[in-house]
């Protein structure tokens, strides 16, 4: 038997190879026969999408015999069973993976294949449980008794909608609840744990297709039946749920399919996706994949007023792709979490998931420096110089709390919430400030929720500080008591808690509370770049500084700074 490499051989221009499966019996191999087109020409055919498995199947492809891969034979052998038979295009039949000959193709040709595709079947690969589908079935429901509109309140970072969470809202899903059993939320657990949905190729893809169906095996779901209810899990169900580790790249995928394919007056920013995309779980066989697929979708949105491409392709190395990506960040560039030894401090590395929640977003109402828009800073190898305030210093800092898990939102009677406990008596003892012990409260509560940050749960009216104190004491008699109720109200607190997770809490030597990156030390500087909206942490090394992340300083998050005449700005090194 002679194997035919097709697969591997690039395409020219905007050619693509299409295939039809040959009908046949079970028992029969696998034929295959593959047709050249021009993608614009050929506007009905469908796209599979899959995950590799590594492991080899061999097919009749035009008569000779070739190996794919496990995953779209299984595909091909359903997709068999189907009377229409369709035209089909699959990437390994189009590019290869290797050499630079491919770059141009995978880039800037293939998306069109999935957006000129009359559907895309996203092949999971495996069957999906009854409970499961029955699951997405009361989920929906439940969404739709409770009125919430996915499509029009919906933003990039599910975190900060503009659809706030009410506590009528967790009344009404809290009596709804039951009809949820364990066996309901196994099934889901089981189901959507599987790396398929977080794979970064799988999420480009599902962007690219305007009509994707997302197939178990014989059950095909329509993509948009299928992500409607995932949201409801994560804001609004008011107990623990499974950790659906895909939850949060549901969202977020259907946010930029419904930008990508409608115009909009603003085109996608790659680097608010980057952002977002950085504290979901995600997987890429190349790491350049996890900064090159957005790029990608950017450049080829409807909205898209430029080329976003722009040099970012294949032909860098991890740390030149990374390095250019943080100069096109900006200010940003100091704010993500999740850097690498072999990496500049400002530099982030892309390959680490951080469920931090990030300070500087666009939607905050945070302007920390005096100087509202403008930049100044330039590179010169791995040194970063920038211009900056330094405004002070860490004295002191409390213990770390753990980042919190997509489902543990209401789940305030974790193990990790009792520091917040601790974090308040570390603040009563260190407060410099002479003030009435319920003015130390309100600074420990804006602190802890990061006031400003503009979250799901921070209130869009003011609320009253006899309120606002009143919701602390409860929550922290909660914390102290064994057996106080965990009530609703607690929950909510809880959750808005959500900024202090992943960081630690401290004081500055002005006597400022802060929440601050977990690699803080005593002694590091406070700064605030030119034009950044949150304080930054940089600790001197030598004539040097290091990056070590952005903070909450309470008193210093809406220019406040304007007000210490004494503090110039000064140049600063960062390596």
């Amino acid at each position: 038997m002679q194997s035919l490499p097709i697969w591997y051989t690039p395409r020219r221009g905007y050619d693509i190879r299409l295939l039809r499966v040959a009908p046949g019996l079970d028992s029969q191999p696998l034929e295959i026969f593959s047709y050249s087109r021009k993608i614009i020409s050929e506007p009905h055919y469908e796209a599979i999408s899959y995950t590799q498995s590594g492991i080899s199947k061999r097919i009749r492809l035009n008569f000779w015999t070739a190996k794919v891969d496990q995953a779209i034979y299984e595909c091909f052998l359903e997709l068999r069973e189907n009377r229409r038979r369709p035209l089909l295009w699959a990437d390994p039949f189009n590019f290869g993976l290797y050499g630079p000959s491919e770059i141009y193709y995978n880039t800037r040709i293939r998306p069109f294949s999935y957006m000129n595709a009359s559907r895309t079947h996203f092949w999971v690969g495996i069957p999906l449980p009854e409970k499961a589908s029955k699951s997405i079935e009361l989920l929906r429901n439940m969404k739709q008794q409770l009125g919430l509109s996915y499509a029009s309140n919906m933003g990039l970072d599910p975190y900060r909608s503009r659809e706030k969470v009410s506590v009528r809202q967790l009344v009404m899903m809290r009596s709804l609840a039951p009809l949820m059993s364990r066996q309901h939320w196994e099934s889901l657990e089981n189901t959507f744990s599987f790396e398929f949905f977080t794979r970064m190729s799988t999420i480009a893809e599902l962007v690219y297709s305007r009509h994707p169906f997302i197939r178990f095996q014989s059950i095909e779901i329509p993509w948009d039946q299928f992500v409607a209810p995932f949201d409801l899990l994560a804001f609004y169900y008011p107990y623990c749920t499974p950790d659906l580790r895909a939850m949060k790249v549901l969202h977020i995928v259907e946010y930029l399919r419904r930008r990508f394919h409608f115009p909009h007056s603003a085109p996608l920013d790659p680097h608010e996706i980057l952002l977002v995309l950085k504290s979901c779980c995600r997987e890429a066989d190349d790491p350049r994949d996890l900064v090159i697929s957005v790029y990608a979708i950017t450049a080829h949105a409807e909205s898209a007023s430029q080329d976003a491409l722009n040099g970012i392709d294949y032909s860098l190395s991890i740390k030149e792709l990374f390095r250019m990506t943080a100069l096109r960040l900006g200010l940003l560039c100091f704010s993500v979490s999740g850097k690498s030894e072999d990496l500049p401090s400002w530099v982030p590395d892309w390959r680490i998931t951080s469920n931090v929640f990030p300070l500087n977003h666009k939607e905050s109402t945070f302007h920390a420096s005096p100087h509202e828009k403008g930049e100044r800073f330039s590179a010169n190898g791995d040194t970063l110089q920038c211009e900056a305030l330094l405004v002070d210093v860490i004295q002191r800092t409390s213990g770390f709390l753990p980042s919190r898990r997509d489902c543990d939102h209401y789940n305030a009677s974790s193990g990790n919430a009792v520091v917040f406990d601790e974090w308040f008596t570390f603040a009563e003892e260190h407060s410099k400030r002479n003030v009435p012990k319920d003015d130390v409260l309100l600074e420990y509560i804006d602190t802890i929720q990061a006031r400003g940050c503009n979250h799901r749960w921070e209130p869009t009216e003011p609320e009253s500080p006899r309120f606002r104190i009143e919701q602390a004491r409860k929550f922290l008699d909660f914390l102290r008591m064994e057996n106080a109720k965990e009530t609703l109200g607690v929950k909510l607190f809880f959750a808005a808690c959500l900024p202090s997770h992943g960081r630690k809490f401290g004081v500055t030597r002005s006597g400022h509370f802060c929440l601050v990156p977990r690699d803080t030390q005593n002694g590091d500087y406070v700064c605030i770049p030119h034009g950044s909206k949150v304080p930054v942490i940089w600790r001197r090394v030598s004539d040097l500084y290091a990056n070590i992340g952005e903070c909450y300083v309470h008193g210093l998050m809406h220019g406040e700074v304007r007000s210490l005449i004494s503090v110039p700005e000064q140049i600063f090194q960062l390596a």
